[in-house]
């Protein structure tokens, strides 16, 4: 079985784990953007793959370039529709994230679940129901196969210490972890808010803000919270694979206060690191992590309840380490592998079948 990926594999851990299982376990041909491929390999696959809609839709050259960029692909996937090919699309994001060009992106996506997609693939049954609901496509188009752990990808070799010591942070601090990419859509103007509300423990309460930045419009209530929130360290760019055990290590419990979320590869990439984690009391979020995280109820005071609760019994919140990293080994890539091959096999199944009825 030979499957089309229209991105670099190599650029995105999620695709490394998924292709990688897919390629080595299972013997599947994965070619994509990083190999040297021509259009007879591309018109000799059976599955095209698609991941994040948006990365055929706009693009951060203008308007003008976006719907150059939306025409050529959907021509593209059209053609390749035509010549019998099945295209899968794994929604990561229901609806495009902090839309440039609402109209064109929102038609996009529908155009793209409603018209090119053959099988669409979501990670879990919240998002099944609600991509139905918002988009009234047939239930059987969907499989649900959830995210994978990152257990063993990222090195996780050193001690809290050394991660401390290497960030100049105390050792007897206790250190809240944000991590991944900086959107306004992620809350952290809400945990700024319930942080600030948290003075009494400024001297033992330190504040990682790790991840790249995606909105420069944020970039000034960033530098503001750290100017009043001085044992805050802001590392507004990407980590380097080496160094997100740095980060992870260093922390005593993450924190991700989503305003709204599909699925969260960094909840579980916490859970990898064994570190437990505060969130917002979200559908999909009780789908994968059951009771082994600390729910708050999403307003800004019950975050601000839950971190002081959370300050006072350390000790409770280290139980939680075993209980979620017990949610991350449910999620292995072999098995995510194995159901993704089985979609391919089916829907692969399903052409066979209707080319010998066409003979």
């Amino acid at each position: 079985m030979r499957i089309f990926v229209p991105l670099n594999i190599s650029a995105h851990p999620y695709l490394k784990l998924l292709y990688g299982n897919l390629g080595d376990k299972l013997g599947v041909k994965i070619y994509d953007l990083n190999r040297k491929i021509n259009i007879f390999k591309i018109l000799k696959s059976d599955v095209i793959h698609i991941h994040w809609i948006e990365h055929y839709i706009r693009s951060t050259k203008g308007i003008f370039w976006s719907l150059l960029r939306f025409i050529f692909f959907l021509s593209l996937f059209i053609f390749l529709k035509i010549l019998k090919r099945k295209i899968f699309i794994t929604m990561h994001n229901l609806e495009p994230h902090e839309k440039i060009y609402p109209k064109l992106e929102s038609f996009g996506f529908k155009i793209y679940i409603n018209k090119i997609a053959d099988v669409l693939i979501v990670h879990n049954t919240w998002s099944k129901k609600e991509i139905i609901k918002i988009y009234g496509i047939n239930p059987q188009k969907i499989k649900v196969i959830p995210h994978g752990n990152f257990i063993g990808y990222y090195p996780n070799e050193i001690t809290n210490d050394f991660a401390r010591k290497k960030l100049g942070i105390p050792l007897n601090a206790f250190v809240i972890l944000y991590f991944g990419k900086i959107r306004k859509y992620k809350g952290l103007s809400k945990l700024f808010l319930a942080l600030r509300k948290l003075k009494r423990y400024d001297k033992n309460l330190w504040v990682l803000i790790c991840g790249k930045l995606e909105d420069e419009r944020f970039v000034n209530e960033l530098l503001k919270f750290k100017q009043n929130f001085k044992n805050c360290i802001l590392k507004l760019d990407y980590i380097p694979d080496d160094d997100v055990q740095v980060y992870m290590n260093a922390s005593d419990v993450g924190i991700l206060p989503y305003e709204k979320i599909t699925t969260s590869g960094t909840l579980l990439l916490f859970a990898s690191f064994k570190k437990p984690v505060i969130v917002p009391n979200l559908e999909p979020i009780r789908e994968t992590a059951n009771n082994a995280v600390i729910y708050y109820d999403g307003s800004t005071e019950d975050l601000r309840i839950v971190i002081e609760d959370v300050l006072n019994t350390p000790k409770e919140i280290k139980k939680k380490s075993k209980k979620i990293f017990k949610i991350a080994l449910r999620y292995n890539w072999g098995t995510i592998a194995t159901k993704t091959f089985e979609a391919y096999r089916e829907s692969f199944r399903e052409r066979v079948i209707k080319n010998d009825n066409i003979r």
